[in-house]
């Protein structure tokens, strides 16, 4: 039925407005227009789509090459401190004692107590440490941290706490958590 009025149409309106040469050119123009446009049309729509998976790509390969960059620094850290030499099996507290004597100053160690021992990965024991400072300067408590951090063992310095003296406002009291490694087989 839909083909008769296709064809009637044809018949009626094309052949005897415009002639049957005319009629037949203007139906295959308009057949290629048609095709032309069913290709146009989701080429444009496939294109755009293509645009913005494109776009999220390339903001992914950027947060790979950005995790790739965190992942080498972390590498390079964490190598530099297994290069340093592991703290002696048993010599924990002396380690830390001798870190925390600060010659020429009036500051004195409080108390240290141990916090106790735990696995820290395949290959290392974590041992704490909880040490309390008193009498500290600032520029005290600063050169005990640089000393930490340039230790020849592995001491790792995880929080540090501080008040004012009530005696000397300028002294301070510190609180300090560090933690040495030792390999897991030299642990006690």
């Amino acid at each position: 039925m839909r083909l008769e009025a296709v064809r009637g149409f044809y018949q009626e309106y094309l052949v005897e407005s415009l002639g049957p040469q005319r009629a037949r050119r203007t139906v295959i123009v308009s057949l290629c227009l048609i095709v032309i446009y069913l290709l146009i049309v989701p080429s444009l729509i496939l294109s755009g789509v293509s645009e913005r998976e494109r776009t999220s790509l390339r903001k992914k390969q950027q947060e790979f090459l950005r995790t790739a960059s965190e992942y080498r620094a972390l590498r390079t850290a964490v190598d530099a401190f297994e290069q340093r030499p592991p703290v002696p099996a048993g010599a924990a507290a002396q380690t830390v004692s001798e870190l925390l004597n600060l010659p020429g100053t009036k500051a004195r160690t409080k108390s240290m107590k141990s916090l106790g021992m735990k696995d820290a990965g395949d290959r290392l024991k974590e041992e704490s440490f909880e040490v309390q400072i008193e009498k500290l300067t600032l520029n005290e408590l600063i050169n005990v941290c640089y000393r930490i951090e340039q230790a020849p063992g592995r001491i790792v310095l995880k929080a540090a706490q501080m008040k004012r003296s009530f005696e000397n406002p300028d002294l301070l009291e510190a609180a300090l958590t560090l933690s040495l490694f030792t390999q897991a087989s030299q642990a006690r």
